[in-house]
């Protein structure tokens, strides 16, 4: 069911709302919307807990094609077992100039500060700092970034403790991806990160970037 803490589901326009309600469930679990579905969020802040299973966001569970998140924000925490972002679970919207800080938590899947599992869209222009705690696949800004995904113009700072797949920027990232203009943080992990990072060191100086270091798991 879809849960938020103004709307289950967005299909037109939330603009300037403040929430800082608890929020608790199942599957699509959002601060402030549970699915983003063909709508947009603009211009909002959400602050408290949010705690949930599959797909949980700091803001929405679910951000669907033709669907938005901007200019908004997320202070605090989120916790669940699969596809867990700061602002958003699961995407395949568009998230530009959001930023989010706090905690997540994670038992098992992918975790993000901004998304947890990006499927396609863009993620532009935005911030994470976040403590996250995850034992599958966990990134900064993203936890699994999918092909026809893009990721630029974007920070993150934090510490990631996890078992497995851990990337200061991107967890996992497939091929047909994108990911320009990027700035990460500090990564704590189990997992010797020396594969990933030949595999990914490979890839950027293949298409001419320079001096990346620590921003993905594996590509």
């Amino acid at each position: 069911m879809d849960i938020g803490g103004i709307a289950g589901e967005n299909s037109g326009e939330i603009d300037t709302v403040q929430s800082d309600a608890t929020v608790t469930g199942e599957k699509s679990i959002g601060g402030l919307v549970g699915k983003n579905g063909l709508g947009e969020v603009i211009n909002s802040h959400v602050s408290g807990e949010v705690v949930g299973k599959r797909s949980v966001g700091g803001i929405a569970g679910e951000n669907d094609n033709s669907s938005s998140i901007q200019r908004s924000t997320h202070d605090g925490s989120v916790t669940g077992t699969h596809f867990v972002g700061g602002v958003v679970g699961w995407s395949r919207g568009t998230v530009r100039q959001c930023q989010s800080t706090g905690s997540i938590e994670v038992k098992n899947g992918s975790i993000g500060g901004i998304i947890g599992m990006a499927k396609s869209g863009t993620i532009a222009e935005s911030a994470a700092s976040f403590d996250i705690d995850c034992s599958i696949i966990a990134g900064d800004l993203v936890g699994e970034l999918e092909s026809r995904s893009e990721l630029h113009d974007s920070f993150a700072e934090g510490t990631i403790s996890a078992q497995s797949i851990t990337g200061g920027c991107v967890g996992e990232a497939e091929t047909n991806t994108e990911i320009q203009r990027v700035i990460t943080g500090h990564v704590h992990t189990a997992r010797d990160e020396s594969f990933g990072k030949r595999r990914l060191m490979h890839f950027m100086s293949k298409f001419g970037y320079a001096g990346v270091r620590g921003m993905a798991g594996i590509v």
